[in-house]
C-alpha cells in the first residue's frame, strides 16, 4: 500500500511542474483515482490487526465518524435552494459524495468540467 502512495505522490510532483492546478485537481477527484477516488486505501488496512486488536477497523471506523461529522456540520448551515462548493481533501471526495447521493434533496455536481477549463 505504501507503494502505491508513494508512486501517486512522485506523479502529482512531477505533474505539477507541467499541468494547471484544475486538470490536477480534476484528475485527483475522479472516481476511479486509485489513491484518492475510492475507499481502497482504507479497506486494505482492514487486515490489519488479530483477534484481540482491529487497529485496520478502528482507523476505518474514524475515517467514517470524521467525515460524518464534516457533512454533517454541512448540513446544519445548508438551506434548501443553497448551491454549496466544498474543498478539501480528496481522501474525502468517496464519503461526501457517498452522504450527498443518500440524503434526500441533495444534488451531487460532478467538479470536473469546471476545473478542466480552469
Amino acid at each position: 500500500m505504501n507503494a502505491t502512495v508513494a508512486a501517486s505522490s512522485a506523479d502529482l510532483a512531477a505533474r505539477q511542474r507541467t499541468e494547471t492546478l484544475g486538470a490536477l485537481l480534476a484528475d485527483t477527484n475522479r472516481r476511479d483515482h486509485p489513491v484518492h477516488g475510492g475507499q481502497s486505501l482504507y479497506y486494505g488496512l482492514l487486515g490489519f490487526g488479530d483477534a484481540v486488536s482491529q487497529p485496520g477497523a478502528e482507523l476505518n471506523a474514524g475515517w467514517y465518524e470524521r467525515n460524518a461529522k464534516i457533512f454533517a456540520k454541512l448540513m446544519m448551515v445548508a438551506k434548501p435552494g443553497d448551491r454549496i462548493v466544498i474543498v478539501y481533501g480528496a481522501g474525502h471526495a468517496y464519503w461526501l459524495r457517498h452522504f450527498i447521493e443518500n440524503t434526500p434533496g441533495l444534488q451531487l455536481v460532478d467538479p470536473a468540467p469546471y476545473l478542466a477549463g480552469t
